[in-house]
């Protein structure tokens, strides 16, 4: 299973640890992949904006530095990166364009007050992405707050 993972044989400790429930890491690459972005219509530098916002609001050690890592090689700047500490990357907006800032408001909101999630924050998505992406987009939030409340309920080591 972890050839499949890491070819190159580096397996990142948060798989390792998954892999000590077997079926669980199973059903986690089954949901990445159903998500990936050779099957998805939402592009992987908003989810990785929503992933990355996720773990700083949660204040997941582990996957604010997985996170951060993938947004640089996706070409998220270190400013972008800094701006996302802050609720939304509001005072520094100008980073983001009106798409990026409307996932980090929903980001937010559904992360830390999902029960407060109304028709107004769907139809702010709806300005600017398909039902689909808003599907995906849920989807990654919702998964992102999972694996912070696994690597840090755990003490996963950093990567």
């Amino acid at each position: 299973m972890f050839r499949a993972i890491a070819p190159d044989g580096k397996v990142e400790p948060f798989y390792r640890v998954l892999a000590r429930k077997p079926a669980a890491l199973r059903a986690y690459l089954q949901l990445g992949a159903a998500l990936s972005a050779n099957d998805s219509e939402l592009s992987e530098k908003l989810k990785v904006l929503a992933d990355l916002r996720v773990s700083i609001c949660n204040g997941g050690e582990y996957c604010t530095v997985a996170y951060s890592n993938a947004a640089r090689r996706l070409g998220v700047s270190e400013a972008q990166i800094e701006a996302l500490r802050e609720p939304g990357g509001r005072r520094n907006a100008t980073l983001f364009n009106p798409a990026e800032q409307a996932v980090l408001r929903f980001t937010d909101e559904l992360t830390s007050n999902s029960g407060n999630i109304d028709d107004s924050d769907l139809d702010e998505l709806a300005r600017h992405f398909t039902e689909t992406q808003i599907v995906e987009l849920v989807l990654a939030i919702a998964t992102a707050n999972w694996t912070n409340r696994v690597t840090d309920g755990l003490r996963t080591p950093l990567p």
